[in-house]
C-alpha cells in the first residue's frame, strides 16, 4: 500500500487559492490541502488546512517527519499538475498556447 493515495482535486473559481486536493494518508486519514499560486503565478505550492487562534493562523494538523512532509509536498504538485495539464491540453492545442506550468 501507498503511503499517498490521490483522491481528488476541486478547483475553486474566484478564490485566492486554485483549488483543493483531497489526498488519503496511509490508507485511514483524508488530509484536505489549498492549492495556492505562486507570487509569480506562474506556478502553485500545497498549503496546509489552518485555524485562526487568536491573530494567528496555526496548521489544523502536521507530519511529523520532514521526509514524509516533502514527499507529500511533491505528491501533491505531480498529481495536481497532471489533473491541471489533462484539463488544459484541448484549450492549449486549439489556440497554440503554452502550457502555463
Amino acid at each position: 500500500m501507498n503511503k499517498f493515495e490521490f483522491v481528488s482535486y476541486d478547483p475553486t473559481p474566484g478564490e485566492k487559492h486554485l483549488g483543493i486536493v483531497t489526498i488519503t494518508y496511509l490508507g485511514k486519514m483524508l488530509l484536505r490541502y489549498k492549492i495556492m499560486p505562486n507570487k509569480e503565478g506562474s506556478g502553485f505550492y500545497p498549503l496546509m488546512a489552518s485555524y485562526k487562534l487568536g491573530d494567528q493562523y496555526v496548521t489544523a494538523f502536521m507530519l511529523d517527519s520532514n521526509i514524509e512532509k516533502s514527499e507529500l509536498d511533491n505528491f501533491i504538485r505531480e498529481k495536481v499538475k497532471q489533473v491541471i495539464l489533462k484539463e488544459a491540453v484541448p484549450r492549449v492545442e486549439s489556440c497554440g498556447g503554452e502550457l502555463p506550468f
